[in-house]
């Protein structure tokens, strides 16, 4: 039975941290390796760790000053020893047969990596929803394709957590989480998936992740321009690498990046920022100026985005058409009307 090193990057989560490890400790497959690292959390999450390492000699804690999620992760890649690495955020939880069922694919394929192409979604009130992250992927027969289609092209299966890794791509190539970005994830998994020869899917939840209202994905950032642009560059990189068609790869990049810009022109206008309306319309009017992002609206071809709201979809491709007959006003008009819903 083959080691798997799951990996539990912990900042300010004493709440959730206690439920997240005894999903992992009661996992039916038990050879496992339990690595939390707390990053510098201020509060008694480390007393709560300690105890279940004294109970379970599989949970190991190592605490260090903070450095986010990115250099939590990779100092646990540094230090684990399993044949497999699966990520997992501390206030999320697996299904008990998660491991079991990623593991039992990854050698009955002899796969790098097996996605779940799910998970489930928990709100406050306790409400779950499956949510798809991506569909039709049996159609790609190539793992370029499938990222080029999927992950860049319609900006789905960046999730890094709860996907089952194969350690030995990780430390041969040298992949690791770039610190200081909230997109860590999909730079994590090009990197990856540029090494690795077989992918693998399983059409099943094994993650419950908790919806809070503070996590770092529901909090404005000023800085997601300068993420997105990261994310451009990267895909750009991917596709290059892989020498994929460069043609088919570009309409895919261009394609992220106008999803993108339209999420953030949509979190410039939401609420969650509180400067006022004639400062966030002048930072949208900034943004649509940037040479790389007209280009990537200039182009006629696009890969419809996929998300389980067809509403959300269809934002997406009319903000689109209004960006690139630049019809700044109206698509800043959409944006708030959107954000209104939303709330």
């Amino acid at each position: 039975m083959d080691r798997v090193s799951v990996i539990i990057p912990a900042y300010g989560t004493e709440k959730y941290i206690g439920k997240c490890l005894k999903s992992v400790i009661d996992q039916t497959y038990t050879n496992l390796e339990i690595i939390v690292i707390d990053d510098g959390s201020l509060d008694n999450l480390y007393k709560i760790v300690e105890r279940y390492a004294d109970l379970d000699a599989r949970v190991k804690l190592i605490r260090q000053k903070n450095k986010g999620l990115s250099g939590a992760r990779n100092r646990g890649v540094d230090v684990s020893k399993g044949k497999y690495i699966l990520f997992l955020d501390s206030d999320d939880w697996l299904e008990s047969n998660a491991i079991e069922l990623l593991v039992n694919k990854a050698i009955m394929e002899n796969s790098d990596i097996i996605m779940p192409d799910r998970f489930t979604k928990v709100d406050l009130d306790g409400h779950q929803t499956e949510e798809l992250l991506f569909v039709n992927y049996s159609k790609y027969k190539t793992i370029e394709d499938f990222v080029v289609n999927v992950i860049i092209g319609q900006g789905r299966g960046w999730r890094a957590t709860s996907v089952l890794y194969k350690s030995e791509i990780i430390r041969r190539y040298k992949v690791n989480f770039p610190e200081g970005y909230t997109a860590e994830d999909i730079i994590f998994n090009l990197s990856f998936l540029s090494n690795a020869k077989k992918i693998s899917f399983i059409r099943y939840s094994t993650l419950n992740v908790n919806k809070r209202t503070d996590s770092i994905t529901a909090t404005y950032r000023e800085d997601l321009f300068e993420i997105y642009l990261f994310i451009d560059k990267k895909s750009e990189e991917y596709v290059k690498k892989t020498k994929y068609n460069k043609k088919h790869g570009n309409i895919a990049i261009n394609s992220l990046l106008c999803r993108n810009i339209i999420l953030l022109i949509t979190s410039e206008m939401s609420k969650r920022n509180i400067k006022e309306f004639k400062e966030k319309k002048e930072e949208v009017y900034d943004i649509l100026e940037n040479n790389r992002v007209q280009e990537s609206f200039r182009q006629d071809q696009f890969i419809k985005p996929y998300w389980n709201s067809s509403l959300k979809t269809h934002y997406v491709i009319l903000m689109r058409f209004l960006i690139k007959y630049k019809l700044k006003r109206s698509a800043i008009l959409l944006a708030i009307i959107s954000n209104c819903v939303k709330d």
